[in-house]
């Protein structure tokens, strides 16, 4: 049995630590920039610049600490919800049309299976076998 990390857990507190370790390291861009002796804003500008793309950045951790995938997954149910909750009629239709799509597919392929797949109660009915006897004399055909 798999255990979860207790880091899956704790979300928030790693999304604050993500965003502090960012944080100070623009500030320590920036405060260096500042000691080598360009103004303030400068140098924040600079070394948000130089640090690149901070949403990217924190996009490319998270990918990193794993099961993304996961939370996406929860996010976009949720959202799915929150949506179907606000239009009750919509929710309705959608599914009822799942159910009864669902149902007649059901349906459908039962009959297939049934006809098609499986048509004979034999045991071994792949096994069956059609004989037709053309007798040669009275130009006659028998199917047994």
């Amino acid at each position: 049995m798999q255990r979860w990390p207790v880091s899956f857990w704790r979300r928030k507190k790693r999304e604050t630590e993500l965003n502090e370790e960012v944080q100070s390291h623009l500030e320590m861009a920036a405060r260096e920039r500042v000691e080598k002796g360009e103004e303030k804003k400068e140098a924040e500008r600079a070394a948000r610049r130089e640090f690149g793309n901070v949403g990217l950045v924190k996009e490319i951790t998270r990918d990193v600490w794993g099961r993304r995938w996961l939370r996406d997954a929860a996010d976009d149910a949720r959202y799915g919800l929150r949506m179907l909750g606000k239009n009750p009629g919509f929710a309705i239709v959608a599914i009822l049309s799942l159910a009864l799509g669902i149902g007649a597919t059901t349906a459908m392929f039962s009959v297939v299976y049934a006809v098609l797949v499986n048509p004979y109660p034999y045991a071994n009915s792949d096994r069956m076998v059609h004989l037709v006897v053309h007798d040669t004399n009275s130009n006659r055909r028998y199917v047994t």
